[in-house]
């Protein structure tokens, strides 16, 4: 099994704080999750629910952030396109959801983690 540094890293903390070896830990958690498939299958689906979120809201506002320089490139020329303020709600709209689906995301992937750090 291939993990990142990071990952070791939340592996190791758990295990530290459990009093056991990472393998120990590691086993556990493995057991843990396989004798709760539905609780498992159930965090797996949110997962990647949330990471589809992540991407459509990126894609949303990659989308309307090229509407928007469009608009500015508009301006530069003395022209006022009426489809500016648009734009920008947008851009605005989708960069907020994007800021929450990466919220969901974080909080899904690092659960001890206090929200708003």
């Amino acid at each position: 099994m291939r993990l990142s540094p990071r990952e070791l890293a939340v592996i190791d903390s758990g295990a530290a704080a459990a009093e056991v070896t990472r393998a120990t830990y590691m086993a556990r958690a493995a057991l843990a999750a396989a004798a709760d498939p539905e609780r498992t299958a159930a965090l797996i689906a949110s997962n990647r629910e949330t990471l589809a979120k992540l991407f459509a809201a990126h894609r949303t506002l990659r989308a309307n952030g090229n509407l928007l320089n469009q608009a500015v490139k508009a301006l530069h020329t003395g022209q006022r396109p009426a489809q500016l303020d648009a734009a920008v709600l947008s851009v605005q709209e989708a960069a907020e959801e994007l800021k929450d689906a990466t919220g969901r995301f974080v909080a899904l992937m690092n659960p001890q983690r206090p929200e708003g750090r």
